[in-house]
């Protein structure tokens, strides 16, 4: 088989370096117990190391009294706490970082000089809630039990919004494309916008959303199953918050953060909102407010919580319940029997007496925050039928250029060049999951030469393009697929004297590909890719000049492609795509050593409409 061109390897070449682009990466700097990392493209967890990089779209776990510290590229830093999880979603250089927070609690410190054309300098998202961090030190937490985010401010301001809210917004407003992991699903209307859009949508949807809250420092507010929107915003009880600043290096004091000139017209402002002065609770997501009979500070427009209802742990800023109570995730406060049995004392059965009293008479408040929302009933789609269905109309103009070596035939080297060349192809796809489609795609070819007058034509009626196939994602950058084709070729070869015959022929072959999604630029996502085109023996009647009479000659196939292309959203199920590719594909006769060489060059423009 003959060496690929100069120009071919050149195009290789030019490539090769956006395939090997390395992706944004966040340095692990501290790690303490068990910590554990699945990479893109991993089937098995492996140990976290401290000074490693961690690339995007990894998750993170860690274990019981175990946690892990971050540092990202804009120098914002997040400490993941025990019994948590998070993917690393995104980290564009000019854009927010986006984390997905799945389970458990996250503390960060966002540098307020970073991506100053953006107003969130980092997403946060639950299954619950999106958050958008504004700067600069916050905590955020989700308990997957009853689907309670909850948000506090310890520096800057971070903005909160319903996660249902988000998606609606996102996908309305929807204009970007990609290949990163996970999608944003408007369930109302079963629309799916493409996960590399998401950060650029829900960055938008932040700030234009009806019902996003905006949380200063010394604030919580939450998202629960039962509520169309977070809640109000209130100050915590100032001796948590000066823990939880502490812990995080904050030298903020309450007195100053939470200080007000008039406190009765702030509490007549929050209206429905929980009492503040209030303490949350990092596992459970739920915050313990006030009892109705607690005394106001005047100077920071919060109750103080009676001690009856628990403390706070002055190293973490960890709610703890009152001994011999804990505090459920759906149950709210449920007496612990385990610890009941341990109280001996008369005195201790005294305060655990009042403290029930008191967990008692705040469990229907606590209640109101666990009730889960009564889902709509829907018809779910059968196991065996595909999520989504893709159908697309592509053309494909191309130039190509024939060569014909002789071999020991003694035949002329000649070479031939199209005047006008277009695949036109219809397809349609399968979705099945986020990993699997199947495709399936017919069309026709044409194919016209330079001086056609010379060249005698060779009628043939067999189909002209078809192909069936499956694609399998990888990981979040790579897809591979397979295909058997059925395509039709144009051989061309010299006849004699000064004509030459066109003979059109059906092949069978399979295409091997790789796909590579390089980076999202504005609207547009941009993918470099290869496919390797495997023939099976064929056989050509070729006219011999040796001979002088027409031969039966077999011949092998093979072939590669290379391509780069651009895919732009113009609506949630909506697609455009261009792009442009280098093929070669040679085919040597056994005879004579004779060999046909076809080099196009040319580029594909595709509309795809989601059903």
């Amino acid at each position: 088989m003959n060496k690929f061109t100069p120009r071919l390897l050149a195009f290789i070449l030019v490539t090769q370096p956006l395939l090997l682009n390395a992706a944004p990466t966040a340095k692990v700097l501290i790690k303490r117990g068990e910590v554990t990392k699945l990479s893109p493209g991993d089937l098995k967890a492996t140990p976290v190391k401290v000074g490693e990089s961690l690339p995007e779209d990894t998750s993170i776990l860690t274990g019981e009294k175990s946690m892990v510290r971050l540092k990202f590229s804009n120098k914002s830093t997040m400490n993941l706490g025990p019994k948590s999880k998070v993917v690393v979603s995104k980290m564009p250089k000019k854009k927010p970082n986006m984390i997905n927070l799945l389970t458990g609690a996250i503390k960060a410190e966002v540098d307020k000089k970073s991506n100053k054309e953006n107003k969130n300098k980092m997403i946060v998202k639950t299954r619950s809630a999106v958050m958008g961090v504004r700067g600069t030190k916050f905590q955020a937490t989700y308990n997957p039990t009853n689907k309670n985010t909850s948000l506090i401010t310890v520096e800057g301001k971070v903005a909160m919004v319903k996660k249902e809210e988000a998606v609606k917004q996102a996908v309305a407003s929807s204009d970007g494309v990609g290949q990163a992991k996970g999608e944003l699903i408007d369930s109302s209307k079963n629309q799916v916008l493409d996960s590399t859009s998401e950060l650029d949508a829900l960055d938008k949807s932040l700030n234009e959303a009806k019902e996003v809250v905006e949380v200063d420092a010394g604030k919580f507010s939450g998202v629960q199953a039962a509520k169309k929107a977070p809640t109000p915003p209130v100050k915590i009880a100032p001796k948590q918050y000066e823990a939880l600043a502490k812990s995080m290096g904050s030298t903020k004091k309450a007195s100053d953060v939470m200080k007000t000139t008039d406190a009765a017209t702030e509490l007549k402002k929050l209206g429905e909102a929980p009492r503040p002065g209030g303490y949350v609770d990092f596992e459970t997501g739920l915050y313990v407010p006030p009892s109705e009979d607690a005394v106001l500070d005047e100077k920071t427009a919060t109750y103080k919580v009676d001690e009856d209802l628990g403390e706070v742990d002055q190293v973490t800023g960890d709610y703890v319940p009152p001994k011999g109570v804990k505090l459920d995730a759906k149950k709210g406060f449920v007496v612990d029997k385990k610890e009941l049995a341990k109280v001996a004392s008369a005195g201790d059965k005294e305060q655990l007496k009042r403290a029930v009293a008191k967990v008692n008479s705040l469990n229907k408040e606590i209640s109101n925050q666990i009730k889960t929302k009564k889902t709509e009933t829907r018809t779910s789609r059968r196991w065996y039928l595909p999520k989504k269905h893709k159908l697309a109309f592509e053309v494909v103009p191309y130039s190509e250029t024939q060569t014909f070596k002789g071999g020991d035939g003694g035949g002329d080297d000649s070479e031939f060049v199209t005047e006008s060349a277009m695949d036109t192809i219809f397809s349609y796809e399968q979705v099945w999951s986020d990993k699997w489609s199947t495709k399936i795609a017919f069309g026709g070819v044409e194919y016209e030469v330079e001086d056609e007058d010379k060249i005698q034509d060779r009628d043939d009626e067999d189909e002209e393009f078809f192909s069936i196939g499956a694609a399998y994602k990888y990981s979040p950058r790579w897809t591979f697929s397979a295909d058997l084709v059925a395509r039709r070729f144009y051989f061309l070869y010299p006849e004699g004297g000064n004509f030459a015959v066109k003979d059109p022929q059906v092949l069978d072959f399979t295409s091997l590909g790789a796909k590579y999604f390089v980076k999202d630029w504005k609207k547009i996502g941009l993918y470099a890719g290869v496919n390797v085109f495997l023939f099976g023996e064929d056989e050509l009647f070729r006219s011999d000049p040796a001979m002088g009479q027409e031969v039966r000659e077999s011949y092998e196939s093979f072939g590669l492609r290379v391509y780069g292309e651009g895919i732009y959203s113009i609506k949630s199920n909506m697609q455009l795509k261009a792009g442009t590719f280098l093929q070669r594909i040679t085919h040597e006769f056994d005879g004579d050593g004779a060999e046909i060489e076809r080099t196009s060059l040319g580029m594909n423009l595709n509309f795809a409409y989601t059903i």
